[in-house]
């Protein structure tokens, strides 16, 4: 019934039937003096309010089952990280219940767990990733199970009470209390707050003109994870001669439920500031609060420096379906001689500019950024960027506007920079300007191939899913699935044959694996009924690196569209057609507008 010596010796208790000692424990908590966990067989917790008796909640179904639970006494304000398994990037309390159970499992098991049991910094802002949290092995590396926790009221001591405490409760079922093996571990978990980064498109700007930060909220070093329990704190710019405005910084707010935001702040003085960030209303847990990505990709080891002048390139363009042309705007200033304002760097002129592009997530890449009719590497070729870039004729109207076409034929954050050095020759010698843009560019669609024509009813069979670029069922986009945290889809299905009244949905099911070079492979797939159904995919995070950019697929591709379906034969996960397009009808679904 119970190992003894496993460490998890503090405040045991447990429920159980034993028929021969007339033993029907259904509700039960240590009789130790302090805060104690409640644990009962009944779907909720039982109101304080009622007479608790020891049959308070459902049977056990046989004789001689049992189920007890002990402590290792981890100090509950203390957290520790989970760092392996499907739910790595969490955060635990340091106390943890052993969890032994012998004959039948209970039909469910509520876990009532009192505030004063739980980590201070766990109930704070956003309480809904506070999950009451189970697993098979004492790391929370496997076995693992998630149920959100109610706020309630745990039952206080003795039979029969009327009183309680404050704290939070969930229900085990009995799928995962069979799934444990007869041995399990509990606690509370949540994502925490490790560090945040700071981005921006550059790490130059002007004195005129503000520059754009965002503030990411991230749940763990690499930032895989996002904290979404809310954030508060101040943007800072600091350093010698640095003035700025707003005065003291800029404040922001991470909204409970988002785990980003941005804000702007300008240098007002010629100079080098230090971005950084003060009054956090949470402390991160990384020794490095905070991770700068100043024209490039956040990391702990990166400056957080912006380099601020009286003259630059300040760029637009906006995110787009990947291979879709889109307008770079452009704008050469600098402030003016009497007021902080930006004011024409030149004005109807044509210059040389250097044009390069970079990668900013992933990473790294294999296709380039093209302006106009040029592709900023080296060779001018379909190869992938480089610092050498290439030089590119721009026309500045009398408001030192200038504009282009650009194009980029894959997925992911890319930035485009341009810089110029004036000349004699051109009467501006001395003159040096620099800028630079990020943008997203997310798949238009997703097409399904070489899946069966003919499979047999509830058989496996496979197919591939291929990340597509705009108006295209040939162009895959090797970055897609590549990103930091990666991005994928979710695998649905839609029946077209037969659709009659005693038409049968059945169950489809298939494991998708990683997207590599943009195609992932789906195994496993089957269907347990007959007729005619058509896998369909959809972006899973409805929000393409938070673009707010959305795709879809199906057999038949995009061609400049893209599918969604979902009908009584189908699942039931809404289906979110991407601002204009047109979804394409399967026969036999209902239209869709």
């Amino acid at each position: 019934m119970w190992a003894a010596n496993t460490g998890y010796h503090h405040n045991v208790a447990g429920v159980a039937r034993d028929d021969v000692t007339k033993l029907d424990q259904r509700i039960s908590r240590s009789v130790n003096s302090g805060d104690q966990i409640t644990v009962t067989t009944n779907a909720t917790v039982p109101s304080t309010a009622s007479v608790i008796s020891a049959q308070t909640g459902s049977a056990f179904a046989t004789d001689r089952s049992y189920t007890i639970w002990g402590d290792n006494n981890g100090v509950v304000s203390d957290t520790v990280a989970i760092t392996a398994g499907f739910i790595a990037g969490r955060s635990r309390s340091a106390r943890v219940w052993r969890l032994q159970m012998t004959g039948t499992v209970p039909t469910q098991l509520t876990v009532c767990i009192p505030d004063a049991l739980i980590p201070a910094a766990f109930l704070t802002g956003d309480l809904t990733d506070l999950k009451l949290t189970g697993a098979t092995a004492a790391d929370f590396s496997a076995g693992n199970s998630l149920y959100t926790m109610t706020a309630g009221t745990c039952p206080g001591t003795g039979v029969g009470v009327t009183t309680g405490v404050p704290g939070r409760y969930a229900t085990f079922d009995s799928t995962v209390l069979n799934g444990m093996g007869g041995l399990g571990y509990f606690s509370v978990s949540r994502k925490m707050l490790d560090h945040i980064e700071i981005t921006a498109d550059a790490n130059s700007g002007v004195t005129c003109a503000p520059t754009t930060y965002t503030v990411k909220a991230c749940g763990d070093a690499s930032c895989s994870s996002l904290y979404t329990g809310g954030l508060t704190g101040t943007l800072t710019l600091t350093g010698s001669g640095v003035t700025s405005l707003p005065s003291g910084g800029a404040p922001f707010t991470i909204a409970a439920g988002q785990s980003s935001t941005t804000v702007s702040a300008q240098v007002l003085s010629v100079s080098t500031a230090t971005v950084g960030a003060t009054g956090l209303s949470l402390t991160p847990a990384n020794a490095k609060p905070v991770f700068c990505g100043l024209g490039v990709a956040a990391n702990a080891s990166n400056a957080c420096s912006m380099s601020v002048s009286s003259a630059g390139l300040l760029m637009s363009v906006p995110s787009h379906y990947a291979g879709a042309s889109q307008t770079l705007s452009i704008k050469a200033v600098r402030s003016s001689d009497n007021a902080q304002v930006c004011v024409p760097a030149f004005a109807n002129v044509t210059r040389t500019v250097k044009a390069t592009c970079s990668y900013v997530n992933p990473s790294s890449g294999t296709a380039p950024v093209q302006l106009g009719s040029v592709k900023l590497n080296s060779g001018n070729t379909n190869s992938a960027c480089d610092v050498t870039g290439q030089n590119l004729s721009l026309a500045f109207d009398a408001t030192g506007a200038a504009s282009t076409t650009l194009s980029y034929w894959d997925a992911g954050r890319a930035r485009v920079s341009l810089s110029y050095s004036g000349s004699a020759g051109t009467n501006d010698a001395g003159l040096s300007l620099t800028g630079s843009a990020e943008f997203v560019a997310a798949p238009m669609g997703f097409i399904i191939t070489d899946y069966p024509s003919v499979a047999t009813a509830g058989s496996p069979f496979s197919f591939k899913i291929k990340a597509l670029a705009w108006g295209s069922n040939i162009n895959v986009l090797p970055n897609f699935g590549q990103e930091s945290p990666r991005e994928g889809v979710v695998l649905d299905w839609v029946r077209s044959e037969p659709l009659g009244a005693g038409a049968q949905s059945g169950s489809f099911a298939g494991t998708v694996g990683l997207f590599n070079a943009g195609v992932a492979d789906v195994s496993n797939a089957s269907w347990s009924e007959v007729g005619r159904i058509s896998p369909t995919v959809r972006l899973a995070s409805g929000s393409y690196l938070g673009s707010s950019l959305t795709s879809a697929g199906n057999p038949i591709g995009v061609m400049g569209w893209t599918h969604c379906a979902s009908e009584s034969g189908g699942s039931a996960n809404a289906c979110v057609v991407p601002s204009g397009v047109t979804a394409a009808v399967f026969l036999g679904c209902p239209p869709m507008a």
